[in-house]
């Protein structure tokens, strides 16, 4: 979302169009996986991370000059213009393998 608007990119509201079943399950999952843990507002506890994860990258593109950053960015917005449900999970498991190291596993 940020690169996309960042590069005045109407990549993201058509990858949310193919993709707003599959944005939503995950979420979803998100959202209860705060309640299991005992998040006292489950849904709050999503927003708060998703605020806080766009502001985290918002910092990170702003200290790139515009035209550099898109032209870093062309091959994941090309990427993300061609996922549909299948290829986003498929995208998000092997992004999930190749970080791993750089991110906590929840276990449950």
């Amino acid at each position: 979302m940020v690169v996309s608007e960042t590069c005045r990119e109407q990549t993201y509201p058509r990858f949310l169009h193919r993709n707003c079943k599959a944005v939503v399950d995950y979420q979803q999952r998100m959202i209860e996986r705060y309640r299991r843990t005992g998040a006292p507002r489950p849904r709050a506890s999503l927003d708060t991370y998703m605020t806080q994860l766009a502001n985290q990258i918002s910092l990170q593109v702003s200290a790139e000059p515009v035209e550099a950053l898109c032209r870093d960015q062309t091959d994941f917005l090309a990427t993300a213009d061609t996922l549909d449900a299948k290829k986003f999970r498929r995208y998000i498991a092997k992004q999930a393998v190749e970080h791993a190291a750089e991110h906590r596993r929840c276990d449950d």
